[in-house]
């Protein structure tokens, strides 16, 4: 995922162009521009340029520690906050914090390719050989699932060079339809799996926030992660069966493929140094999803007490004290400066911050979003309002940087997702479905990162990207809508 500072793909001029920009509309258009609604203040006139100053910066310039930093200083020339007040919002909120620990205790689960051991031992069960068809949906599952925890680049390694040797036992010509479908199923599962789980899960804290910010909705994690889940083993069923009956593929050749023997030379338990610390983040995850519901005893109610940022620490603290054959597990200066993604927390500080100012009430903005934007979504159903949210999604992040669009549509969203909140709906699907679907990135090389590495594959070609390719996310944006469906109406 594209999250360092100026990708590559932003020219020199579009990068300054897009700074001009940026400064333009935080700095001069708030004095420019006049209340275009009633109720709509001059406060709120100068937070909604930054807001939008913001969003071009992201958009054009993919420096977002830049654009973080320009943000807090138009909130504070508008007048809108003094200094301790902005630092205290963008960098105060415990869940910008919560994000910080959270990829602390992921570095150490990446380093030591605990997913890549899990995949393996998924992989070589009886069960995943027996039938082609669940062998494909149980290779695309272990991908995703690997991808969680040693991060997609990882993982699109490990897994393209297992695919290549699936296809050379098998007898499938690498350049067959079926091979270039697996090929790019894989791909798809590996992009959306970090976003159930592990480092990249950090980011659904910050599309949950917009929702809290904007629309008063609380995403419960326990709710995220199970919906995302959903869709990912949804979509590795619906793929398997795509391949048979859509796509076409004869695919009773992987019945040829003895898993167990080609990763025999290979770890499938994971070792000491591996599992404390997967057990360590099972534990907050179990915290996370259960503690709500846990009695009034003294202990329990002392862990209950703890929120997920507090509670995160004192595991990270623990883990510290540990040591296997005499080397320590987690070394708390070496997980935080080089497990932290800096831009994206100071991304998703400054936007879920702004995103909060946006929708408060004493500026009047979000009372206009509900009576015009989000008027033409109260009176249809919010199937439509998912499967356009989606479908913008996909196409937005395949032109810009997949964190961007990420944010960029998570607080656009949100803020217009007031009458179905009114309505009775538990919205939680729709952070979900943005979180994942702005990973899924591969039509062009400036897609995403990752993408350069799908499309270097020898058997891949623009004509196969731009046919099947498409097909192929369409499909992800069914399964997208038909789980959400089945999360807005049961």
């Amino acid at each position: 995922m594209k999250q360092t500072n100026a990708s590559p793909k932003h020219s020199s001029w579009v990068y300054y162009l897009g700074t001009l920009a940026m400064l333009a509309s935080m700095l001069l258009l708030p004095h420019l521009i006049p209340s275009w609604a009633d109720g709509i203040t001059p406060a709120g006139v100068s937070i909604a340029c930054v807001f939008v100053g913001a969003i071009i910066g992201i958009l054009t310039t993919n420096d977002l520690i830049l654009c973080a930093l320009f943000a807090m200083g138009g909130l504070v020339i508008n007048g809108i906050q003094t200094p301790a007040q902005v630092i205290s919002s963008f960098m105060g909120a415990s869940y910008v914090w919560q994000i910080v620990v959270l990829y602390a205790l992921c570095y150490v689960i990446i380093r030591d390719n605990t997913g890549e051991v899990i995949a393996r031992f998924l992989l070589t069960r009886r069960f995943t050989q027996k039938y082609p068809m669940v062998m494909v949906m149980m290779l695309l599952f272990a991908f995703g699932l690997a991808a969680a925890f040693m991060g997609v680049f990882g993982a699109l390694i490990v897994g393209f060079t297992l695919l290549d040797g699936i296809y050379a036992e098998a007898g499938i010509e690498p350049k067959s339809k079926l091979a270039r479908l697996l090929c790019l199923g894989a791909f798809i599962t590996m992009c959306i799996g970090p976003m159930t789980i592990g480092s990249m899960a950090a980011l659904n804290l910050a599309a949950g926030q917009f929702f809290l910010a904007a629309a008063g909705v609380q995403v419960v994690t326990f709710r995220f992660v199970a919906e995302a889940f959903a869709i990912l083993i949804a979509f590795c069923a619906v793929f398997a069966l795509a391949l048979r009956f859509l796509f076409r593929c004869d695919i009773r050749a992987l019945g040829r493929v003895d898993l167990a023997q080609a990763l025999a030379d290979k770890p499938l338990r994971l070792t000491r140094r591996q599992w404390i610390p997967l057990a360590a983040f099972l534990i907050i995850a179990l915290h996370s999803f259960t503690s709500p519901y846990w009695p009034e005893m003294p202990v329990l109610s002392a862990l209950k007490e703890m929120d997920t940022v507090l509670f995160t620490s004192v595991a990270l603290a623990v883990l510290a004290l540990i040591r296997v054959d005499g080397e320590q597990i987690f070394c708390p200066v070496e997980a935080f400066t080089k497990g932290v993604s800096w831009p994206i927390v100071m991304a998703v500080a400054s936007m879920a911050a702004i995103g909060g100012l946006l929708v408060a009430d004493e500026y009047g903005i979000k009372a206009w979003l509900t009576q015009a934007p989000g008027g033409l979504f109260s009176n249809h159903s919010p199937l439509l309002f998912v499967a356009m949210t989606v479908l913008i999604t996909l196409l937005l992040t395949n032109f810009f940087s997949n964190t961007a669009t990420l944010l960029v549509v998570s607080s656009l969203v949100s803020a217009l997702s007031g009458p179905l909140v009114d309505a009775g709906y538990d919205i939680t699907i729709l952070a979900v479905a943005i979180s994942l679907s702005s990973m899924v990135a591969y039509l062009t090389y400036a897609s995403s990162g990752q993408a350069a590495i799908l499309l270097s594959q020898k058997n891949m070609d623009n004509k196969f990207i731009w046919t099947y390719g498409i097909a192929a996310m369409l499909l992800y944006a069914a399964v997208v809508i038909l789980v959400s469906a089945v999360c807005l109406f049961f």
